[in-house]
This record gives structure tokens, C-alpha cells and sequence, in this order.
């Protein structure tokens, strides 16, 4: 998979759309620009690289998983 912070990507984190190979997928959170970076939902990485990412709040770590 493949993501590019690009105007397109900028354009999305205004309407809670991104495009993922190609195609426009919808997010539930947008993409915040901040600093010269853009921060993206964990939600786009998950559908991007097919993977899970849980949060644990008692050990506050991200897990990710295949």
C-alpha cells in the first residue's frame, strides 16, 4: 500500500476523505497538517497496510498486529 501526504491528502483532512491506492476511502477522523508533518488516524494505516492497531490504555501502548 501506498500513502503520500499530497494536496490531495490535505484536501482530505478538510473533508474526512483520504485516497488510498487510488481510490477515495472515508476516515472518521481528518488528518491534522501541524509543524511541516501530517498526522494521520491510525484508521488509514490499518485499512492501508490490512493490519490492526488496538490502544491499551493500562500500559498505554499501540499494538499492531497482522
Amino acid at each position: 500500500a501506498q500513502l503520500q501526504a499530497s494536496d490531495a491528502m490535505r484536501d482530505a483532512a478538510r473533508n474526512a476523505l483520504a485516497e488510498l491506492n487510488g481510490e477515495t476511502v472515508p476516515i472518521k477522523a481528518r488528518p491534522v497538517a501541524s509543524e511541516g508533518r501530517l498526522l494521520v488516524p491510525l484508521e488509514l494505516l490499518e485499512k492501508a497496510l490490512g493490519v490492526t492497531i488496538r490502544f491499551d490504555p493500562v500500559t498505554r501502548q499501540i499494538n499492531v498486529r497482522r
